[in-house]
């Protein structure tokens, strides 16, 4: 089975004719990470993204992003990257989503293993249910996170501040942007 360029490219181009050029930018790096069968779960999850309704970037990101992920921690993770975005999508805005792929490479990279990884996109679905405007500061602040962080460190980090500010919008953004005393004190301690 080989997945051609061109069995998608009219596809994406009636949805979205800006993805197209993308998309063309990046399937070769895409078809040289993946299986036949994980390039299609791929090409077939930027359609379901496009069809999402939330924006060409969420698309544009999950294309630009996911064969980095996939560099990292194989391709079986594509699915569960899917479902993470259709379900923070139900919570909070595109750009959000759209900041999800994006900080999936950094993930990738400094956790280097699938299931870490899924653990990952598990603690970012758990923090848009208890504490959804503390995820995108979050994610705008994951290298750094990460870099000092293991991720059992970024999980108590987070459900302290999720915990901690859940009613107080203001302190809540400033502890995941770092900003706060209390933040900066957590993350030391982790």
């Amino acid at each position: 089975m080989s997945i051609k360029f061109e069995d998608y490219e009219a596809v994406l181009q009636e949805a979205a004719p800006e993805i197209q050029g993308v998309l063309k930018s990046i399937f070769q790096e895409a078809s040289r990470v993946m299986s036949p069968a994980g390039l299609q779960t791929y090409l077939d999850g930027a359609k379901s993204l496009i069809n999402l309704g939330r924006g060409n970037e969420v698309a544009i990101s999950y294309l630009e992003e996911m064969p980095l992920v996939v560099k990292e921690c194989g391709e079986d993770v594509i699915d569960d990257c899917l479902s993470a975005a259709m379900k923070l999508s139900s919570m909070t805005s595109g750009s959000v989503v759209s900041l999800l792929f994006s900080s999936m490479p950094t993930a990738a990279r400094n956790l280097g293993d699938a299931a870490l990884f899924r653990g990952y996109l598990t603690l970012v679905h758990q923090l848009a249910s208890t504490a959804s405007r503390g995820v995108k500061p979050m994610l705008n602040h994951i290298d750094e996170l990460l870099s000092k962080l293991t991720l059992s460190g970024l999980r108590r980090w987070a459900n302290f501040g999720a915990q901690a500010y859940r009613r107080d919008y203001n302190n809540l953004t400033a502890y995941f942007n770092l900003e706060s005393a209390d933040s900066r004190a957590m993350l030391q301690k982790e």
